[in-house]
């Protein structure tokens, strides 16, 4: 009775859509299940269990392993180039509205026709580089995926040597190698949570509130 009251109550305040899904969790004696819920119709988008881990760490390592996998199905239903669109149409206009409230408009105007197309190609190059993490993170692990970002400020830094101070400091060096570090043990701390391939649950799971 208590568990029925408290799943209406969440039902009031929270409901799911298409866009917008609502993730319910219910573990059992043995396993943990999770469900992302569109309660317009009344169906289940994606559903995900321990049972397809191969996990043998804590509750809150099998817990992290358990939504990095849900995530991913989620992710799996949508193409990565409308998802990096929408990521960076979204990125896009909260910068021009910075810009608006900076005062700085006038020197978007002011930019030449070379300026713009320099803009233009790397607006394309980002486009594509987000694209193709996005469709990394349908195929490989989430956080395997999620760890390839940890090098960007490392090459950020490299560049910034280069072409810009023209030095790299002792300090960059030592914070390089503590990234190449962190970025090796996620990778090496991935490979306790693998997904059984032959498992694949109907989209028509039972729905747990």
């Amino acid at each position: 009775m208590k568990n029925n009251a408290r799943a209406k109550r969440v039902r009031v305040k929270t409901k799911g859509s298409g866009i917008s899904p609502r993730l319910s969790v219910f573990r059992s004696n043995k396993f943990v299940y999770a469900q992302l819920i569109n309660d317009d119709k009344g169906e289940t988008i994606v559903s995900a269990s321990e049972k397809e881990l191969k996990a043998e760490g804590k509750k809150e390592e099998r817990a992290k392993a358990l939504g990095a996998l849900i995530a991913k199905k989620a992710l799996a239903n949508l193409s990565s180039l409308t998802v990096a669109g929408a990521r960076m149409a979204l990125g896009s206009v909260f910068i021009f509205l910075v810009v608006l409230a900076q005062g700085n408009a006038g020197q978007l105007l002011a930019l030449n026709a070379t300026q713009w197309g320099w803009t233009l190609l790397t607006s394309v190059l980002l486009l594509g580089y987000v694209t193709t993490w996005y469709t990394a993170l349908k195929i490989a692990p989430a956080t395997l995926v999620a760890a390839l970002l940890v090098p960007a400020t490392l090459i950020t830094n490299v560049l910034n040597g280069i072409f810009i101070t023209h030095s790299i400091t002792l300090l960059q060096i030592y914070n390089g190698l503590l990234l190449i570090l962190g970025t090796t043990l996620i990778i090496r701390g991935n490979a306790r949570f693998r997904v059984h391939p032959r498992v694949n649950p109907p989209i028509s799971a039972p729905t747990y509130d």
